[in-house]
């Protein structure tokens, strides 16, 4: 088994997210750290930790979180990969009750993903995640919700051969390039939903939850990347329009908002309303967990 975490100046944070994973009751693991050319001392923190199944590996150029996770990918030597942020926290069992349900599940399940807390403000919030199982065999349309009802990476293990087949973390997404690997992971292999929170989410400055201006550009992307699969949905096209129209009124475009929540009203006008509801319940904050 190997544990990812990217990291790039969180010092002050990191050494919570490496303790997670060296507590967990799962010990056989490897850990890598990769540090995307910090300039703070995450070096010291890391050395500080003396537990042999650590790995140092620093980038010379930043090349944001994507990036630092696919150098993390090609060093481990494991035959399941799992993810976690500097500022998260795993569950001490995460690890051992995943591998168990790998242990029994078919070959054709290349994920094993659970819900997580999200921790904001003092305010601690389950996140349930979309339910993808066996039973929905290859389920690339259902994966394409991701950004509304998402997977997020720290929560799962994969397969090794899931980058084999579907490729690495496309480096142009920073926000979405985990919604664009599962995307892709989807059309080769099942999953597997365990419906227990098993991850400490923190909403820290300068999360990605925080980003809405490259959260808007990343939806943007996706839109275009796979426009043909979105378009014959109108539910799954009203979903992004409005999850567009909300990024894109965050960051004071109110005229390109007010065009995205016009065409999620051409398109479904049901939905949009729905969403709209969604919205009012949460002015002054993102809706979702992003």
């Amino acid at each position: 088994m190997s544990v990812v975490i990217p990291t790039y100046n969180r010092s002050s944070l990191l050494g919570r997210s490496i303790r997670s994973v060296l507590e967990q009751t799962y010990e056989d693991l490897e850990l890598i750290v990769v540090d995307d050319a910090s300039s703070d001392n995450t070096a010291e923190v890391v050395l500080h930790f003396s537990d042999r199944r650590i790995r140092y590996v620093r980038r010379e150029r930043n090349g944001r979180c994507p990036a630092a996770r696919n150098t993390g990918i090609i060093a481990s030597t494991g035959k399941f990969v799992a993810f976690n942020d500097d500022d998260d926290e795993w569950l001490p069992d995460k690890l051992e009750r995943q591998m168990k349900v790998f242990e029994i599940a078919p070959a054709q399940v290349g994920v094993v993903y659970c819900d997580f807390w999200v921790i904001r403000n003092g305010q601690k919030e389950l996140y349930t995640a979309t339910n993808i199982m066996p039973e929905d065999g290859m389920a690339f349309r259902k994966a394409l919700a991701f950004p509304e009802t998402g997977i997020w990476l720290q929560t799962a293990i994969f397969r090794r051969e899931c980058f084999e087949e579907a490729g690495m973390l496309d480096e142009t997404l920073p926000i979405f390039s985990d919604a664009e690997l599962f995307f892709r992971v989807c059309k080769h292999y099942c999953l597997h939903h365990m419906s227990i929170p098993l991850v400490n989410l923190w909403v820290t400055p300068g999360s990605a939850i925080s980003n809405h201006e490259a959260t808007a550009e990343d939806l943007k992307t996706i839109l275009r990347k796979y426009w043909e699969d979105i378009r014959v949905d109108s539910r799954l096209k009203t979903k992004y329009l409005m999850k567009l129209s909300w990024e894109t009124h965050l960051v004071g475009q109110q005229m390109t908002a007010c065009k995205y929540l016009a065409r999620g009203l051409i398109t479904s006008p049901s939905e949009c309303l729905a969403y709209l509801l969604k919205y009012l319940r949460h002015v002054g904050g993102s809706w979702d967990t992003r």
